[in-house]
């Protein structure tokens, strides 16, 4: 268990500060993912909503997440963000888990060319409870 913690917090080492993410807004960043929660108690026989913020340039954006457990991600969910106007927006996520464990939650943003523009993963491990 120790080991997955480590693992979460070396990969939120190279996530963005609250501090550092307003910044590179400011600096003109495509898209900047911002906090992002599960909803209720995971659990291993059903669906589960991951509620996700974004802010950053107008426009359509394709985000993907992943729960990473034992050095592989699994994709789990995936839909279209739209960022208005107003540069910020909310995406609900529904995803579904097969066992229990722990894992980390990765979200990734894509252009629809493909190019990846912000990656993060979550600081603590999520747990997936048994039925």
């Amino acid at each position: 268990m120790k080991l997955k913690r480590i693992v979460c917090l070396f990969a939120a080492l190279f996530t963005l500060s609250a501090s550092s993410a307003a910044a590179l807004a400011d600096s003109g960043a495509p898209v900047i993912i911002g906090p992002m929660s599960w909803d209720g108690r995971l659990r291993a026989d059903g669906t589960s909503e991951l509620n996700v913020s974004f802010s950053g340039a107008p426009g359509a954006y394709r985000a993907y997440i992943y729960a990473v457990r034992d050095g592989s991600a699994w994709l789990k969910a995936s839909g279209r963000v739209e960022i208005p106007e107003s540069g910020s927006a909310r995406a609900v996520f529904r995803a579904g888990f097969d066992k229990p464990g722990e894992f980390c939650t990765l979200v990734k943003v894509y252009d629809y060319g493909g190019a990846l523009l912000a990656s993060r993963q979550g600081l603590y491990p999520d747990r997936i409870f048994a039925p």
